[in-house]
């Protein structure tokens, strides 16, 4: 009887200490958070941290979710909850910059009438009523910005979706992007007399960017790039004079970002026609490089060659109109998920890039800068020489010569650190021979030493593309007419690249180091392993009794078409006892293997309980424990502080 009271007294104990304890983190632990996760998962980036704290006026962040409605779709929820944690994170850094506001749009409410006239996106859920799982966010004077439905797919550029919104909420200005390309890339100019043919249309691209950016085009004569610019973009700098060289320079090394994209061989460059000499327009140069920057900058494009790959080769039409022939074209590329950086916001989520006789990028040797490849080949990418595009380029013999490298080549990659500028002492000026310019215009050598960059303020920022061509249409997106109406198609992420860089680019830079967030997702990667080990041991074993049965199998089959000597009758078939011996012994064989198949699988099973097992203690004892060690410190802690005082 004691025995009893003593054990119904223990467990009333325990339960008044487990009420005690959930009471005492309430109150003592409310602002407290520990993130043991893998990568930090549910803790912002420093630069998610300025930004919301640099707010100039608090912002409202509404999420929309259909609760009730989505409560069929477990995993849907799961990420709505990571969704709604890492916002609540939001406001409590923010210092009060930020309110979050959870929203249940409900069939027929009014809320769901505002996530409708915001711009949200529904998905018909299992009820047939729609489902909404979005965010908007907004100022003061009712400037929005939204993510109209949070895809799982972006799950590891969470942070950066919200953090973009968040900063372009706060700035009153779209950001200004400059344009300075050697090709008409804004289209060509109104008909000057009636009759005349229409002008060349802006590239698509172009029409892009204009939603995102406030666009406006530098002229390469242009003194210096305009101070409001956010970013410049350099398109096809095809034999750019030195004042434009030098403003690049001065622009970049004076904490400007810029977008490059050269060439080596620029197929939407074309020269024009001499009648008097057809071949001039085929041994007219289409190479643009920014070479002395690029020095400066510790990255080279190889010069002479082009890449080629015949593991993203696209197929063209080649041979003769009587014989036509499909033929893969190693110039003409479809890259795909695998060759781009998964860790840069920019290259993340591209799944293909379409290039169109595209150079090659690589880091010089001693340079003080930082490359990092956001397009890559694959290794069985080859450098080919410039030549063999210049004059009708034969397919078909690229094929036969080609020589592999062996190993990825960047096509596209970041360049970061400390630069120095390509024109020591100023445009026209040398380190070398100071007085070299002394008979120039004293003022004027004044006014540019005065203003005169040698080295960056502070790192360099740029993204630099070797291919000009993946920028036109036909390389990445293909218009449809339909009822009047221009509908755009899009056949590789070309444009997502370029808007990706643009936006990463023009951000402060607390946006550009928000880092591209791990998977929420953690698989148990020591029980994979183990059971990948196991398979391909039960497979190897697995496959060696697959051919000892075949063989056997054979065997029988080839007795059964004998008729021995003392057959009784067709189809008999006597056995020799040398036979009947192997096949005893087969038999044996394959039992033995069976068991060590189970064997294999049984050890498997073991090894993943027990693990199962260690997983369970520390989830159940250790982190309660933990957390309970924690709260008596804190609360030991504040009591002796409130005794001192």
């Amino acid at each position: 009887m004691n025995r009893t009271k003593l054990i119904f007294g223990s467990l009333v104990v325990a339960l008044i200490l487990l009420l005690l304890l959930n009471i005492l983190v309430d109150t003592t632990l409310t602002g407290a958070r520990l993130d043991l996760t893998e990568g930090n998962l549910y803790t912002l980036s420093e630069g998610s941290k300025k930004i919301v704290r640099g707010l100039d006026e608090p912002i409202t962040a509404r999420l929309y979710f259909s609760d009730g409605l989505a409560a069929g779709l477990p995993e849907l929820v799961s990420y709505a909850q990571r969704v709604r944690e890492l916002l609540e994170e939001y406001e409590s850094v923010s210092g009060g910059n930020l309110r979050l506001e959870l929203v249940d749009p409900e069939p027929f409410s009014e809320a769901e009438d505002e996530a409708v006239a915001a711009g949200l996106r529904g998905a018909m859920g299992p009820t047939r009523e729609m489902i909404y799982f979005g965010l908007v966010i907004s100022n003061s004077v009712d400037e929005r910005e939204l993510i109209p439905w949070f895809d799982m797919q972006r799950e590891n550029l969470l942070e950066y979706d919200v953090s973009s919104l968040i900063h372009r909420v706060g700035s009153s200005e779209q950001p200004v992007v400059a344009i300075m390309s050697g090709l008409p890339i804004d289209g060509g100019p109104p008909a000057m007399f009636p009759g005349a043919p229409p002008p060349a249309p802006a590239w698509y691209i172009v029409d892009q960017a204009r939603e995102f950016f406030d666009v406006r085009f530098v002229l390469p004569s242009a003194p210096e790039i305009p101070a409001e610019t956010a970013v410049l973009m350099v398109v096809h700098p095809k034999e750019f004079p030195d004042e434009a060289l030098y403003a690049i320079d001065q622009y970049v090394l004076g904490g400007g970002h810029a977008l490059v994209f050269v060439d080596p061989y620029c197929e939407v460059d074309q020269p024009p026609q001499d009648p008097n000499n057809p071949m001039a327009a085929m041994m007219a140069s289409r190479l643009s490089d920014l070479g002395p920057l690029f020095a400066a900058w510790g990255i080279e494009m190889v010069p002479d060659r082009v890449l080629g790959d015949r593991q993203f080769a696209l197929q063209i039409r080649a041979g003769t109109p009587d014989r036509p022939e499909v033929v893969h074209y190693v110039l003409w590329l479809a890259l795909q998920e695998g060759q781009f950086d998964t860790a840069d916001a920019v290259t993340s989520q591209i799944t293909r890039i379409n290039l169109g006789t595209a150079g090659i990028l690589r880091p010089l040797a001693g340079a003080a800068t930082t490359t990092v490849p956001l397009i890559v080949s694959s290794d069985d990418a080859a450098e080919i020489e410039a030549t063999k595009v210049q004059f009708m380029p034969d397919p078909k013999a690229m094929l036969r010569e080609y020589v592999p490298t062996g190993e990825a080549l960047a096509v596209a990659m970041r360049v970061r650190g400390p630069a120095e500028t390509a024109f020591p002492g100023g445009l026209g000026g040398s380190d070398d021979d100071p007085d070299a310019d002394a008979s120039e215009d004293e003022a004027e050598a004044g006014e540019q030493a005065g203003g005169h960059i040698e080295r960056s303020e502070r790192p360099i920022n740029v993204i630099v593309a070797a291919d000009v061509d993946m920028l036109t249409d036909r390389f990445w997106v293909q218009f449809q007419n339909f009822l009047g109406m221009r509908m755009v198609q899009q056949s590789a992420n070309n444009g997502d690249f370029v808007i990706n860089a643009l936006e990463n680019l023009s951000g402060s830079d607390d946006l550009i180091s928000v880092r591209s967030r791990a998977g929420f997702s953690r698989p148990f990667v020591y029980m994979d392993e183990l059971e990948r080990q196991a398979e391909e041991r039960f497979l190897e074993e697995e496959q060696k009794l697959q051919q000892k049965l075949s063989d056997t199998e054979q065997q029988i089959n080839d007795l059964e078409t004998q008729k021995g000597d003392g057959a009784a009758s067709p189809g008999q078939v006597f056995l020799s006892p040398e036979q009947r011996e192997a096949i005893d012994l087969f038999q044996a064989e394959r039992i033995k293997i069976r068991k060590q198949l189970r064997n294999v699988q049984y050890a498997l099973n073991k090894d993943i309980e027990r693990l199962k097992a260690q997983l369970k203690l520390a989830n159940i004892g250790l982190v309660p424990l933990l957390v309970l060690i924690a709260a008596v410190a804190q609360w030991s802690f504040r009591n002796r502080r409130r005794r001192e005082g």
